[in-house]
């Protein structure tokens, strides 16, 4: 049922969008929830296509012939062609080039900001979850405690978990240890704000270098 909330809860947040806007939000939340379950597939897949879509049109047979032409000038220009990322029609670069991969990399970073959100919207929604189902136990085990007269067996095991109780608050310990460890390594990158600060001075940029940036071409 609180699942159920959850759901209900991020539809109502996609409602007064058009069709365009939650189809994007519907994207986020896929990305997000494929790699809360430890795959980023979907980030990938996404990533791939709105590399593919900007990179368009890309003449191959005409970039081959610059790129042999013009081979001996990397490295002496302000900024080479880095295929890891986005690859140019003119391999030395050019306005058009620059202005594609802005595109690319203002939309990609931004698609990864919200889902970075969204991973801890969600995040914070399953242990809304999980506390609230615990505390409804817990309350219940202290009672039955009260009445109860004799020892507990620690050693006691389910056959689906396969290992004993006293055995499961050490793994609680384990886990929560890296937890910190991971938000120090978290805390040390670039935080999302930082980053939308980044995506938002080159989107507010006046002159004529990123001039119709937000256009579709």
């Amino acid at each position: 049922e609180l699942r159920t909330e959850n759901k209900v809860y991020y539809h109502a947040m996609k409602m007064g969008y058009g069709a365009t806007e939650e189809t994007y939000l519907k994207i986020v939340d896929e990305i997000a929830r494929d790699m809360l379950m430890g795959s980023d597939k979907k980030l990938i897949l996404y990533k791939k296509r709105v590399r593919e879509e900007a990179q368009k049109p890309l003449q191959k047979k005409q970039r081959q012939r610059m790129q042999n032409k013009f081979l001996s000038t990397k490295g002496m220009k302000a900024i080479d062609e880095d295929e890891t990322f986005f690859t140019w029609n003119n391999p030395i670069g050019d306005q058009k080039d620059y202005k594609k991969e802005l595109h690319y990399h203002l939309c990609f970073t931004s698609l990864m900001s919200a889902v970075e959100e969204r991973i801890k919207m969600i995040a914070v929604e399953e242990i809304k979850t999980i506390r609230t189902i615990r505390a409804a136990h817990t309350e219940r085990m202290k009672d039955v405690d009260k009445v109860f007269v004799g020892a507990i067996n620690d050693g006691w095991v389910s056959r689906w978990l396969q290992i004993p109780i006293r055995e499961q608050s050490n793994f609680v310990n384990e886990i929560e240890k890296r937890v910190e460890e991971i938000k120090k390594e978290t805390e040390a990158q670039q935080s999302n704000e930082d980053d939308m600060k980044n995506i938002e001075a080159i989107m507010n940029k006046k002159d004529g270098k990123v001039k119709g940036l937000t256009e579709f071409e």
